[in-house]
């Protein structure tokens, strides 16, 4: 696949994602395919790229790539990302550096990780929504973690946002 069809696949992913489109998604990704972002939030997890869009997709997730760069199948480019979730955490833009593995015309892998000063703006963020959802939420907190770790399954962008808003508007001044 040549460089110029690669970033073509790319770019139709980005339309397609930021467009909430899921069906277009599914026909963009390998069967098995995983987005993987580390530093943000939550923390590092890994999931099937269905999964995530769906979950992106109720936090209104619109990304922008910035100087791609192919080799071979692989794509290294900076992303920026938007979301209603990031808003919530006071942070107007997220910035990545990322590496996609495009095959036959589909994503088989996104990995994305937080440049430091994103990393250290949600981690700082994530750690005092979940000091206040705990104190002052603690039943819907619980509702958003499994096995330690938060639930970021397909129906749980929606409920993290809605208690994300909560705590945003109870802790301005």
């Amino acid at each position: 696949m040549e460089g110029s069809e690669t970033i073509q696949v790319l770019e139709e992913w980005r339309k397609a994602y930021n467009a909430g489109d899921l069906d277009k998604l599914g026909g963009l990704h390998m069967e098995g395919a995983v987005l993987a972002r580390q530093g943000l939030g939550a923390g590092s997890h890994r999931l099937e790229a269905g999964e995530a869009a769906v979950y992106d997709a109720a936090l209104h997730t619109r990304w922008r790539l910035e100087a791609p760069e192919v080799e071979g199948g692989k794509v290294r480019a900076v992303v920026a990302e938007r979301s209603d979730w990031l808003e919530a955490a006071g942070i107007q833009e997220a910035h990545y550096h990322a590496e996609f593995e495009v095959r036959d015309g589909r994503i088989v892998e996104a990995k994305l990780e937080a440049n430091p000063e994103t990393r250290r703006r949600a981690e700082e963020a994530f750690r005092e929504f979940t000091v206040w959802a705990a104190r002052e939420r603690p039943e819907r907190l619980a509702q958003l973690i499994s096995g330690g770790r938060f639930d970021l399954g397909p129906k749980s962008g929606s409920k993290l946002l809605e208690l994300m808003r909560e705590w945003r508007a109870a802790t301005q001044h």
